[in-house]
């Protein structure tokens, strides 16, 4: 029972860090936590000296802790490397189209990518032509209001943060 409302603690603790973590988009406020918790971790293994009879509860905690981050993180490269692969299929339809008209696609309709598309809106994916040059960009899923652009003529992504 003495162990009891520490576990229970701690459970209730990783679900929210979990909750605000785990969406899409909520993984820079694990990235913020990150050096805060290290520094608890730090605490927590030097206190199993001098209070040995925490040791399991202790070393169960820190393991829970990284396990949770963890697993945010690879989420998040889980979801960084999905949303990258779907942009370049797209960047290569508009190249194709490119390629074969001399000019760009009004709209991803015209390479047969339908704006309804699930992975369109799961990746908050644009498209549009300004100027007679194509626009491509999309959300960083592991921060809320980064994206990345396609630039067509050096054919590099870029980062830009918000």
């Amino acid at each position: 029972m003495k162990t009891a409302v520490p576990i229970a603690r701690t459970v209730l603790c990783l679900a929210i860090f979990l909750f605000f973590t785990a969406p899409m988009h909520g993984g820079f406020i694990a990235l913020m936590l990150l050096p805060f918790f290290v520094a608890v971790w730090i605490w927590e293994v030097a206190s199993i000296a001098h209070k040995p009879d925490q040791r399991r509860l202790r070393v169960l905690r820190v393991l829970a802790w990284i396990v949770s981050f963890c697993l945010v993180g690879l989420l998040n490269l889980y979801w960084y490397r999905e949303s990258r692969a779907y942009a370049d299929k797209i960047v290569a339809a508009v190249s194709n189209h490119h390629t074969r008209t001399g000019s760009y696609p009004a709209s991803l309709e015209q390479v047969g990518i339908q704006p309804d598309d699930r992975s369109s809106r799961k990746w908050r994916l644009a498209y549009v032509i300004n100027d007679g040059k194509p626009n491509l960009f999309y959300a960083v899923p592991y921060a809320i209001f980064d994206t990345y652009d396609y630039d067509f003529e050096t054919r590099k992504w870029t980062y830009f943060a918000d």
